[in-house]
């Protein structure tokens, strides 16, 4: 199975490979752009997933970033193809089976007839015009490159006769449920492999809680919220980097993009990291996101600092800070953290609450066999995650490197001419 081409030198030599009963025609032959908008904006929100093709806004999101007023959004109508404009250049294509509304910045096609909706659908995802949707997209950098509708209408199409077009549609609604079961299968899987720790962590600390007397968290650890950002503080004499809520997720630090703000020598004093530290967030959007945590290992050179969307927990002496760090991973799969939280649309977990919560107190002898249990838990889940989230990749690669190469004519389908 050939690669589809990189550049508009190879688009001609590939093409010369193609049936010869197929056609090359510009999109404006098979499909028209439509603008039906909702009078009233009661109709349901759709979005568009790149896994899942076009589904209900809710099914992704509990109302976050929705309109005020749906009024002027695109009408969407069963068979009716949408394009999310800034992310044709990924594949972002679905056919909805549903009836309802998309931002007005999506795009809605029907399709000509003569032409097979769903093969169509197929082909608009295959790498192939996926490749040409990236050189006919306009704008500067990826974040803000759109294809617009006229030059997805003029994009040249390899194009089967309508008999072989039902025929690839048929074949590959096959053959991507099939592969979409797998991945479904192993993502589940992945899920199991979460409640299988968190059952554990939560066994391991409900068995302490029994064996030892509880004491407020702040008999363990010192606990400070981080500096408030402030645009006078976007530049100054002392910049230093510091992690936000956006770089802590629930056992793991991300540091792709670790911000720099003016901390002066006394600030750092107060607001830099040491190894062990544990942080919390503090604020999120949803209350089952509200307190992941993770710990500080100086995975960065230098003083590091820490912003008021973060909670820093430091062991006191005679407290493991691995013990400490997963006491903060109980918390928050336990919903202890979701319990103290408040607010509305974002939700917070103060440093005051933090403190009074009750944690087992067991002796400092017993706390490290607790903590490397959970370690080696954790480090064979991992594991084994790893494996699951390696064969996961394959399977889509698989499936997109599938669909490419029939709507293609590189690999021929029973039934076809």
């Amino acid at each position: 199975m050939s690669q589809p081409p990189s550049n508009r030198e190879e688009v001609s030599r590939w093409l010369s490979t193609l049936p010869t009963a197929w056609t090359l025609q510009r999109g404006k032959f098979l499909m028209r752009e439509v603008d039906r908008r909702s009078a009233s904006g009661s109709e349901v929100l759709l979005s568009l997933s790149k896994s899942r093709g076009v589904i209900r806004r809710d099914e992704i999101s509990e109302g976050g970033g929705r309109a005020d007023t749906l009024v002027g959004y695109k009408v969407v109508r069963p068979g009716d193809l949408v394009m999310n404009k800034m992310q044709a250049w990924n594949g972002l294509f679905g056919r909805s089976r549903l009836d309802g509304l998309v931002s007005p910045d999506y795009s809605v096609f029907e399709t000509l007839p003569g032409v097979d909706q769903r093969w169509l659908t197929y082909c608009l995802q295959s790498e192939f015009l996926v490749g040409q949707f990236a050189w006919r997209s306009r704008g500067m950098g990826t974040a803000f490159l759109r294809l617009h509708p006229e030059n997805l209408l003029d994009t040249p199409i390899p194009v089967p006769p309508r008999d072989d077009q039902r025929a690839i549609a048929d074949f590959l609604d096959a053959e991507t449920a099939r592969i979409n079961e797998l991945v479904k299968m192993r993502r589940a899987m992945l899920q199991l492999l979460d409640h299988r720790l968190r059952s554990t962590v939560a066994l391991a600390f409900e068995r302490l809680g029994h064996a030892s007397p509880a004491r407020p968290v702040r008999s363990f650890a010192r606990i400070q919220l981080g500096r408030q950002r402030s645009p006078d503080n976007d530049d100054g004499p002392f910049m230093v980097p510091y992690l936000r809520a956006a770089n802590v997720k629930d056992g793991s630090l991300d540091l792709a993009d670790v911000k720099k703000m003016n901390f002066t020598p006394s600030e750092q004093m107060t607001f830099s990291l040491e190894e062990g530290d544990v942080l919390i967030s503090e604020g999120a959007g949803s209350l089952a996101a509200v307190g992941a945590s993770a710990v500080w290992h100086n995975e960065l050179g230098g003083p590091i600092c820490f912003q008021n969307t973060l909670i820093r927990l430091r062991a006191l002496p005679g407290t493991d800070p691995n013990f400490l760090a997963w006491w903060c991973r109980y918390a928050f799969y336990c919903g202890l953290f979701a319990a103290i939280s408040g607010g509305a649309n974002i939700y917070h977990v103060s440093a005051d609450r933090v403190r009074t919560l009750l944690c087992p107190s067991p002796h400092l002898s017993e706390q490290g066999p607790v903590s490397r249990h959970l370690n080696e838990v954790e480090a064979h889940t991992r594991k084994v995650s790893t494996v699951i989230e390696r064969q996961i990749d394959a399977l889509v690669e698989r499936r997109q490197s599938l669909i490419t190469a029939i709507v293609t004519g590189q690999i021929p389908v029973p039934g076809a001419a």
